[in-house]
């Protein structure tokens, strides 16, 4: 595959029917990954909290361009009409859906959508409701079509916890595949207050951060890979107790 050409159209949702899980920060980051490929790339933030279109609204002049379709009406909640401000042409569309989304309002994101990507940190707590989440995903027409694929992000990773091992040790339990493990980090808040991501830098320092995306940016197709599988930093394996490599089910 030649990454140098115009990627697939394609249009990813991001949900979780929890707050609190990085679900912006993981939407803006596939967004200003597919811009710096030349891709022509539209972010929609349809978050009440703004977090996406407050991060564009500080990227530096010498960005890449990222087109913004910030759907939030404080007045009269998501505008309807959002998925008609999406510029005709974007080959990659990042969906931020609102917060705390139950499964059956999700039918007006993902219509025409092929992706739904489910980030959720690795705790009892989040395990618990992201399983409710999950059981009514199953629902949706469109993934019991075949239509839309789903795949689980561990956000916000803390190393060395009995959560994450116990995850790694049995993915098959999240309901889908787990395409990407994130660790947490502060560099992540920082880079976001300056309207920066990750991908803007190409630092040592960052390079175990950078090492963490490419299982998932490989499940999505913009990367070369020669199989789809999640397979974290050795450091989230060690620090875990696990083996680094595993297979998303």
């Amino acid at each position: 595959m030649d990454f140098s050409s115009p990627a697939p159209a394609q249009r990813i949702v991001l949900a979780s029917t929890k707050g609190g899980v990085g679900k912006s920060l993981l939407g803006l980051h596939l967004a200003a990954f597919a811009a710096r490929q030349g891709w022509p790339t539209c972010l929609v933030d349809c978050d009440s909290q703004r977090c996406a279109a407050e991060w564009h609204a500080l990227r530096p002049p010498d960005s890449p361009a990222l087109h913004l379709v910030a759907a939030d009406d404080p007045m009269n909640g998501v505008a309807r009409s959002w998925s008609h401000r999406i510029p005709p042409g974007n080959r990659v569309v990042v969906i931020d859906t609102p917060a705390g989304m139950r499964a059956h309002h999700l039918t007006a994101y993902v219509r025409n959508a092929d992706t739904l990507l489910v980030p959720m940190q690795p705790s009892v707590i989040d395990q618990r409701a992201n399983r409710h989440f999950m059981n009514e995903l199953s629902r949706l027409n469109e993934i019991r079509s075949g239509q839309l694929r789903v795949g689980i992000v561990l956000n916000r990773a803390k190393l060395r916890t009995l959560a994450l091992r116990d995850l790694l040790e049995h993915p098959d339990a999240l309901g889908a595949p787990m395409v990407g493990v994130l660790r947490e980090s502060q560099a992540y808040s920082l880079l976001v207050g300056l309207g920066r991501s990750l991908f803007d830098y190409s630092s040592p320092k960052l390079a175990n951060l950078l090492d963490d995306w490419q299982p998932l940016l490989a499940w999505l197709g913009w990367t070369e890979a020669t199989q789809h599988q999640v397979t974290p930093n050795p450091q989230l394996g060690q620090a875990a107790g696990k083996p680094a490599a595993m297979s998303p089910g």
